[in-house]
């Protein structure tokens, strides 16, 4: 499907055509593929902002937990 038939395309507009139709297809399939995995990367990227997000919220309160107890040890 490459250049070994672009001269009976050349003589033939039914294969030029079938033989485009293959190509369309075969892209089309590629495109399809590099569609899912985009989404699958989309879906690991948002999972990972929200894991993120929960540890970022869980260390910043033991942080100011920390610092309120040693205020208060130092006031008490």
């Amino acid at each position: 499907m490459s250049n070994q038939t672009t001269a009976s395309e050349r003589e033939n507009l039914a294969t030029h055509v079938d033989n485009c139709e293959l190509r369309y297809r075969a892209l089309d399939q590629r495109l399809e593929k590099v569609e899912e995995k985009l989404d699958s990367l989309e879906t690991k990227i948002n999972r990972f902002r929200l894991d993120f997000f929960k540890i970022m919220v869980g260390t910043a309160g033991s942080i100011i937990t920390a610092i309120i107890g040693a205020v208060v040890a130092i006031k008490w």
